[in-house]
């Protein structure tokens, strides 16, 4: 299980000032992904899971940019 922690830490930040995709292990698990929108306001923490990852070593978390920068606050990963 891979478990991915976002917040905005701008705190003039709205919706839609920063987009992004999250690919895990090359699959795309967020599409437009926006952090704000998610959490209800910005400086509030937001969490998506992801059960069943299969991991061989390394684990492989990509980000690409819809509009402004990504960022994310925490990666964990359990083992199943």
């Amino acid at each position: 299980t891979v478990r991915l922690v976002f917040a905005e830490p701008d705190t003039k930040a709205k919706a839609g000032d920063r987009v992004f995709n999250v690919a895990v292990q090359g699959r795309r698990v967020l599409g437009g992904f926006d952090i704000v929108k998610s959490a209800g306001g910005p400086r509030r923490v937001v969490t998506r899971e992801l059960a069943g990852v299969a991991v061989a070593g390394t684990l492989t978390v990509e980000f690409t940019s819809v509009k402004g920068e990504p960022i994310i606050c925490g990666i964990e990963a359990v083992a199943e």
